[in-house]
């Protein structure tokens, strides 16, 4: 073949294959902005909210510079997951229809101006200083801030990934607060359209069923709160107190709680105690913890390991022998904060119970339900977001947060047993008729008694059938919290209790906070002592991995005691107490230790 010919076959392949590029290349949604204006910005692509697969919002938070990519999609079975938190159901229908609507629907109304002289664009920054002017600047590009002007970006793909919609939403038109400008990102025009941003929440909170625990705080019958902490560096619990209340939603506003029973720790006993004359319940106090359970807010989750995730899910107790099966849960339950320990039981017996590092609460429902919400470890710091006014993005602060344990247990003594009327005699003997009649009320007393048995059987069996359910539901999870809610919940007895006729100052009650991280505290394969209340027995099989804690001194005898008061200073003198029979010494003595306190024999007060 001629050297002509090669050249020319070589020339027509190069021709067709530049043809080929120049049509697939990419193509903008329109070479002129203008011609964009009045049309919708999605219309060849989107027109189905139905074909979304998945979506992502990402934007980035004022408050840490941090970028948050929020991720949701549909699995085979078509439920909507979180994958960007391993995972967690989602309760997107409504939401995602909202998107959806919004970016469908989305008109462009005006181009903005990109000219070299528009106001605070001027420089070497071209289209970046305009993008950042309109706060459009892509927040997933290297080096965006939210100072530098970058918005929400919005991605919708559908089936096998296809693109159906991506777009940056910007600031507000001056003057126009309903509406913004928007971006299509790779693109250089800007433009305006009506949009909201309500449903662009990159907040895991707003995307998953607000009724966690599926609890009406109308149907609150009794109250237990555990209030302990646990020093896992001595290996003890740290009791504070047990309080039981009752609730009643139909008394009168004041009148509507009322204390069973009481335990504080005195002097190193748990003893029985009443309210005084001078004392009363904050009822304001619970009004509020019963509204932050009924409305739980929780602002993330950790997936449990599946060995121990798969007991719960079956609502089998976590007891000694769960534990003996399977050594590992001690260990992942301790990680977050929970603690196996050997406690007695009221009836003298020795039971491996769980503690939490931070007390714990029991919920008992008119329903049977019993809801127990165990306080563990922090959980890292997060953003924390107060509630948003007029659809605009809400304030964000730093705030600690904190793992929940929940567990549910349905217990028949709750639900009122019906009261079954005695059956009448039937006569053997006498008037037919008067035979009959009696038969007849038997009959219908027989009847009426079997309808109020058959609605109590029809009760148990739904309690347990919900309770089961909603273990399935909690048992893959641990549940993060803010310390907002948790300090909410975590009641003890100066928050409970208040003086009668003053200005109560409920809510003052500030919690031990321990700051140290999982890693921190354990490593990455901790080991645990077990821990005792006080001194109470080790789990079987660990005796003797912690000491017991040091008794403390004999005190040395002296001739006169101590003053009761220190000075404040070495050159103040003490103030004379009425047990002091001589004067204080002029000159310091040494501090003389308390004696040791006997231990109590009383059981502990955990039901």
């Amino acid at each position: 073949m001629k050297e002509s010919s090669k050249t020319s076959i070589f020339l027509a392949v190069a021709l067709f294959l530049t043809l080929i590029a120049y049509f697939m290349q990419p193509k903008p949604y329109n070479d002129s902005p203008d011609v964009m204006i009045g049309k919708f910005l999605f219309a060849d692509n989107f027109t189905d909210p139905l074909e979304i697969r998945s979506l992502e919002i990402a934007k980035i938070d004022p408050t840490g510079g941090d970028l948050n990519r929020f991720q949701i999609a549909s699995d085979k079975d078509g439920s909507w997951t979180i994958p960007s938190h391993e995972n967690y159901p989602a309760d997107a229908r409504d939401q995602m229809g909202q998107v959806a609507s919004a970016l469908i629907g989305l008109q462009v109304l005006s181009v903005a101006p990109s000219d070299a002289s528009t106001s605070d664009a001027k420089g070497d920054g071209g289209s970046t200083n305009i993008h950042a002017l309109y706060g459009v600047v892509d927040p997933t590009a290297e080096g965006a801030s939210a100072s530098g002007g970058a918005g929400i970006k919005v991605v919708c793909l559908g089936e096998a990934e296809k693109e159906l919609a991506q777009l940056i939403i910007g600031k507000e038109v001056e003057g126009k607060p309903e509406l913004r400008y928007i971006r299509v990102p790779n693109q250089h025009p800007v433009y305006t359209a009506k949009i909201s941003t309500t449903a662009m929440s990159t907040r895991f909170e707003d995307w998953i069923e607000k009724n966690l625990l599926k609890i009406d705080s109308f149907d609150i019958r009794r109250v237990n709160i555990e209030d302990y902490t646990v020093d896992f560096d001595r290996g003890t619990r740290d009791f504070s107190s047990s309080i039981v209340l009752n609730h009643n939603d139909q008394a009168p506003a004041g009148q509507r709680w009322t204390l069973e029973s009481m335990i504080l720790l005195k002097d190193r006993a748990l003893t029985p105690t009443p309210l005084n004359d001078n004392e009363e319940l904050a009822e304001d106090t619970l009004s509020t913890m019963v509204n932050a359970v009924d409305d739980l807010k929780i602002v993330d989750v950790r997936r449990k390991p599946t060995f121990l995730a798969n007991p719960l899910r079956e609502s089998k107790p976590l007891d000694e022998k769960t534990v003996d099966k399977d050594p590992k849960i001690r260990v992942a339950l301790a990680q977050r904060g929970f603690y196996f320990a050997v406690e007695e039981s009221p009836d003298g017996k020795e039971e491996v119970a769980l503690f939490s590092s931070n007390g714990e609460i029991h919920i008992a429902m008119k329903n049977g339900m019993k809801y127990l919400l165990r306080f563990g470890s922090p959980a890292g710091m997060g953003t924390e977001n107060a509630e948003s006014e007029d659809g605009k993005e809400p304030e964000s602060s730093v705030s600690l947060n904190r793992y929940l344990f929940i567990m549910t247990e349905f217990d028949e003594s709750l639900i009122e047993k019906p009261t079954l009327e005695p059956l009448p005699e039937v006569p053997t003997e006498g008037e037919e008729a008067a035979i009959a009649e009696a038969k007849k009320k038997r009959e219908d007393v027989e009847t009426a008694n079997a309808r109020l048995q058959d609605h109590y059987n029809e009760q148990v069996e739904s309690g347990k059938k919900q309770s089961a359910e909603l273990n399935k539901r909690f048992a893959d999870w641990y549940y993060i919290i803010s310390e907002d809610v948790f300090k909410k919940i975590h009641l003890g007895k100066d928050t409970v209790v208040r003086p009668k006729k003053t200005d109560a100052k409920d809510g003052e009650k500030t919690s031990s906070i321990d700051l140290r991280t999982d890693h921190e505290v354990f490593g990455d394969e901790p080991e645990f002592p077990e821990l005792r209340e006080l001194n109470a027995p080790t789990l079987p099989g660990q005796e003797g991995l912690f000491p017991s804690p040091e008794p403390l001194p004999e005190p040395e005898k002296t001739e006169a005691p101590a003053p009761d008061t220190t000075p404040s200073s070495p050159a103040e003198e003490p103030p004379a107490t009425p047990e002091t029979e001589s004067p204080a010494p002029e000159t310091e003595q040494p501090a003389t230790p308390e004696p040791a306190a006997p231990e109590p024999e009383s059981p502990s007060p955990n039901s």
